[in-house]
């Protein structure tokens, strides 16, 4: 059985910090890769890509968000998680992420598309999920939000259980769970 001290582990042998949607994270990849970027985005350029490791632990889950570009996440370890999103037509739709062998239902790999309303969390709480996250164009926090639930159940009182229940009013601070002062680039 997977317990917190295993979790704390994992935590420290890849240096992860605490995400403020969620769970813990590590910046892995930016692209050095500079591109243009369409008018929605604000400064004009991005790195071309941008990768995360992202590890999601016992009852944690990823808070509704959204962002500005694609992000594919990538089975890395661990147990499977589900993904929700709440497409562009109001409809929501459950991605089983995981290792395919050990379950059928599951993908390796998903890509949200951009500017969709999603949130995670783990299939089987008495473990975790860790995961891969690729951003194209390369994330930047100007590109981020966190979905209030005030405003998502105005918008989608069809998924209020849901939302009600994957849903963080304000993000979570790293500095609140002891993680070291750290500045978190995405920009090269």
């Amino acid at each position: 059985m997977f317990n917190s001290k295993d979790v704390q582990e994992l935590i420290d042998r890849d240096a992860l910090i605490k995400h403020e949607e969620g769970g813990y994270f590590k910046v892995t990849y930016v692209s050095p890769d500079i591109i243009a970027v369409s008018p929605r985005y604000e400064g004009g350029e991005r790195a071309s890509s941008t990768k995360i490791n992202y590890l999601l632990a016992h009852d944690d889950f990823s808070g509704w968000h959204r962002i500005k570009s694609n992000e594919t996440w990538r089975f890395k370890e661990g147990e499977s998680l589900t993904l929700l999103i709440i497409g562009k037509d109001g409809k929501m739709t459950s991605i089983k992420i995981g290792d395919p062998e050990k379950e059928a239902d599951a993908l390796l790999e998903y890509t949200v598309e951009k500017e969709q309303w999603f949130a995670a969390f783990i299939n089987n709480q008495q473990t975790y999920s860790y995961v891969e996250c690729e951003v194209t164009p390369g994330f930047d926090y100007r590109d981020w939000q966190l979905g209030k639930k005030e405003y998502l159940i105005k918008q989608y009182p069809q998924h209020t259980t849901q939302i009600l229940k994957y849903s963080r009013d304000e993000a979570i601070k790293r500095d609140d769970f002891g993680a070291e002062k750290e500045s978190v680039s995405f920009v090269r």
